[in-house]
């Protein structure tokens, strides 16, 4: 499986290259089927032309919002509004030199449109090491209800609340003496797993 995909998510040695691709990934990934929003976006290298192994935001930040959109359409990305705006920023404020991967905050990502805490700490779980964050997706929520009361059903917008749950998962990994990454991952794999074995047996 190659680096930088949802199933070899850990990139603490990425290329300029990884790091853009892996930030796409997270906001395509938000709230959608992980794997079939990465097959999209492989579509939507290919759409804008984008040679294997190249950074992707020098191209990006040339395209006119609407011919972006038309190629995120191309693949059915879906939520048009959303990508087109955050594509375009992002990419250019990495191309201008006013964002930096390698040492941007999770406040400045969370700062572009579009990007969320969880996003942001998604970015930056697998690509830092020993972040610590914690990315409060559906795995992590639901991990959480069965050991925790009060455990909401979705992401929590409001960033008080976040941190709280955040807190207690990184403490759970302190527990586990395992990193907040390594923790996500195993959590995530083994619910995948899980889920598929259900399919499999019609249970």
């Amino acid at each position: 499986v190659r680096r930088g995909s949802v199933f070899n998510p850990f990139l603490f040695d990425a290329t300029d290259a990884e790091l853009q691709r892996w930030l796409l990934t997270a906001l395509v990934v938000a709230g959608k089927q992980s794997h079939i929003q990465e097959q999209k976006l492989g579509g939507f290298y290919l759409s804008i032309r984008l040679a294997p192994g190249a950074e992707p935001f020098p191209v990006i930040a040339r395209l006119p919002p609407a011919r972006l959109r038309a190629h995120l359409e191309e693949v059915r990305m879906g939520q048009y509004n959303r990508l087109t705006r955050a594509f375009g920023e992002m990419s250019r404020a990495v191309v201008g030199e006013t964002l930096d991967l390698r040492s941007c905050t999770r406040a400045q990502l969370a700062g572009f449109p579009g990007i969320g805490l969880k996003t942001a700490s998604y970015f930056l779980l697998y690509t830092r090491p020993g972040a610590r964050v914690a990315c409060i997706d559906t795995h992590i929520l639901a991990w959480l209800a069965e050991r925790h009361p009060g455990v909401p059903r979705s992401t929590p917008q409001n960033p008080a609340v976040y941190s709280h749950w955040e807190n207690v998962f990184l403490h759970a990994c302190d527990l586990a003496k395992k990193t907040p990454a390594g923790m996500d991952f195993e959590i995530w794999l083994a619910r995948k797993t899980a889920r598929e074995e259900r399919r499999r047996t019609g249970e």
